[in-house]
């Protein structure tokens, strides 16, 4: 007998993907006659099926953000991290300008309390919880309360912190207070937004660079993506806004079409590299023939070649 999978406890769900008795996955609404729409139904399902747990009680992302608060103090996401680099740092709001301001703070003092209050906040949530953890499994209590012995004490233990019942409220709550933490520092580098950048699993242009990391999250579906992976798709975005210029430099005739070596020049792909997608099947069909030249739409073409490195 092979056991139902078992949903992720923080609720997570598969963006794209819906449950059998979902009814809003069509993106059109009823009678919607326009070719050319990309989706006109505004309660269309975004996704709804659970994202299967892969420990414990966790799925993959909630599995690695664990993880990373349990991290050691040189991660500066990790609770031991934060709260080591907010000690470092206390006296940084002495002399550095409130958050949406300029010049010193009117009341430095009401910044070191702000500062303090969210430090002890993490402190003390990380403390409650791991006693917590441990008292359930019957585990001897805390020596130290410290951050730093606190996650190393906690670390071998990720696979039975995962499958802990409390364990969804427990993981929103670090997040949250290591949030709050980073919040009311002033001198903390801020999240970089990645405008206009699409996520390669959900499409979603919500993706970020949080402060202090190299990796890229989506902020829609949860899922992290290397800096290459970025990087590739930043180009993408910068080739796709220069395409409309690239065929009006091509003169390419009011009808915009053209065969594959003067749709290659025009799109600023190698000629070889559209004869090689050609020859897999990957690029759409010729619209007409010219001596033994094949014809393609310039625009057709450059949506699929968009596609193709996309996804590549």
């Amino acid at each position: 007998m092979i056991d139902a999978p078992i949903a992720c406890a923080r609720g997570c769900l598969r963006h794209g993907r819906h449950a059998t008795d979902c009814d809003q996955q069509d993106p059109h609404t009823p009678g919607c006659v326009n070719d050319q729409c990309d989706g006109c139904n505004a309660e269309q399902c975004p996704g709804c099926l659970p994202r299967e747990a892969e420990t414990g009680l966790l799925c993959r992302t909630c599995t690695e953000r664990l993880e990373t608060l349990l991290a050691g103090p040189d991660d500066r996401e990790s609770v031991a991290g934060a709260c080591e680099w907010l000690a470092d740092n206390l006296g940084q709001h002495l002399r550095s300008a409130p958050m949406g301001g300029t010049g010193r703070s009117a009341n430095p003092g009401e910044g070191f309390v702000t500062v303090m209050a969210a430090l002890r906040d993490l402190q003390v949530g990380f403390a409650k919880f791991a006693a917590d953890f441990l008292a359930s499994r019957s585990m001897r209590p805390l020596e130290d309360t410290s951050p730093v012995h606190i996650a190393a004490r906690l670390r071998p233990w990720l696979g039975t912190i995962a499958a802990w019942e409390p364990i969804a409220d427990t993981l929103d709550g670090l997040i949250a207070w290591r949030g709050q933490a980073h919040g009311v520092c002033p001198w903390r580098h801020v999240d970089r937004q990645c405008e206009g950048v699409p996520c390669p699993a959900c499409r979603h242009k919500t993706l970020s660079i949080p402060a202090g990391e190299v990796d890229v999250w989506c902020g829609t579906c949860g899922a992290v993506h290397g800096r290459a992976v970025y990087d590739r798709l930043t180009a993408l975005v910068a080739w796709e806004a220069q395409t409309e210029q690239r065929i009006t430099d091509a003169k390419l005739g009011d009808d915009e079409r053209g065969s594959l070596e003067e749709l290659a020049k025009a799109l600023g792909v190698p000629w070889g590299t559209l004869r090689r997608w050609k020859s897999l099947g990957w690029l759409p069909r010729p619209i007409a023939q010219r001596g033994r030249a094949d014809i393609y739409d310039a625009r057709d073409l450059a949506l699929v070649v968009a596609r193709i490195k996309g996804a590549a």
